[in-house]
């Protein structure tokens, strides 16, 4: 009889590394416009399970008086990778008004995402991180208001990343153009291995 060899099944093994990216856009035209983009996201690796959440929001609004032509859009996007599970939800709102001779044009984007990712196997970390809660400052009111003078465009960004072999990156444009132009595009990556 031949030799026989018996192999135990062996475990699963799936990393729990997860890269998550947030990114939007505003442009507004006109004489008197404003673009802003705020973002807020966090990646925090707890051994087995790693989480992320985020929100990233893009308003862009143009007034014009009389015949004066005005242009305002937005968007926003989230791209995940090494999540198990994951949601997305964009949301666009868009609106024009018209009071005393002068025509708002408004359109925002909001994209909210979360995402986990689980580490299976005999070598899955189990360390515990503390809860982490934090509260990101609100971009200022810029239409208190409720006219726009001359051309603005701001960004506000809040990123986090914790664990071994994170990463966060920001990558922002903005652009005035007096008399004609605002708009900002934003980018924030987190990622942890």
């Amino acid at each position: 009889m031949g030799a026989r060899t018996v192999s135990k099944p062996q475990p699963v093994v799936t990393s729990s590394s997860l890269t998550t990216t947030l990114s939007g856009e505003a442009i507004a035209v006109g004489e008197n416009t404003l673009a802003l983009g705020t973002a807020d996201s966090t990646i925090t690796d707890k051994g087995p399970v790693t989480k992320a959440k985020g929100t990233i929001t893009a308003t862009a609004t143009a007034q014009a008086a009389g015949e004066d032509l005005s242009y305002a859009t937005a968007y926003t996007f989230a791209e995940i990778e090494g999540a198990d599970h994951f949601t997305t939800k964009t949301k666009i709102h868009s609106t024009i008004s018209q009071t005393e001779g002068q025509t708002t044009v408004t359109e925002t984007s909001v994209t909210k995402l979360h995402a986990i990712a689980i580490e299976i196997g005999k070598d899955a970390k189990h360390s515990k991180l503390p809860a982490v809660q934090d509260e990101a400052d609100d971009v200022a009111s810029w239409l208190a208001g409720g006219a726009i003078e001359g051309n603005v465009a701001a960004f506000d960004v809040e990123a986090q990343a914790y664990g071994d072999n994170s990463y966060v990156g920001v990558d922002v444009f903005i652009l005035t153009l007096e008399d004609q132009l605002s708009t900002v595009s934003l980018s924030v990556i987190t990622a942890v291995d």
